[in-house]
């Protein structure tokens, strides 16, 4: 490895528990999560996403391959925007605060997306954008 190569395996183990504590976090105390992210608190759906988070963490760290849970880590991401972007139609909602929380979101969403395209097959990138295509 070079000296300025990025360690996406390291990355993805990271995203793996960050992913098991905002999981467990929304499982286990989802009026919290609702008032952070300043969202309507709809338990049962604060329940499903971390528990999405949590599956496709453990996914990440016992799978031989990171990045199919990395990918569902991405497919849990594009929840919580519209999550979050519905929440903007709401008139109590502080759109300061579900502003600040869609770009934490987006910004984990875009580091998802590069390790899960980092650490795939290469046969599977072939149907993917190059990241020049991107800029």
């Amino acid at each position: 490895m070079q000296t300025n190569e990025i360690p996406w395996k390291k990355v993805a183990t990271g995203l793996a528990v960050f992913g098991l504590v905002v999981g467990a976090a929304a499982l286990f105390a989802p009026g919290t999560v609702a008032k952070v992210t300043d969202e309507p608190p709809r338990k049962k759906f604060l329940h499903f996403f971390g528990a999405s988070e949590i599956v496709a963490g453990i996914a990440i760290l016992v799978a031989r391959r990171a990045s199919p849970g990395l990918w569902a880590r991405v497919a849990g991401d594009a929840l919580d925007l519209g999550a979050l972007a519905l929440s903007f139609l709401s008139p109590q909602a502080s759109k300061t605060r579900l502003a600040i929380s869609t770009a934490a979101v987006a910004g984990v969403t875009a580091l998802d997306v590069v390790a899960a395209r980092r650490l795939s097959r290469p046969e599977l990138l072939a149907a993917v954008p190059s990241d020049s295509a991107l800029h």
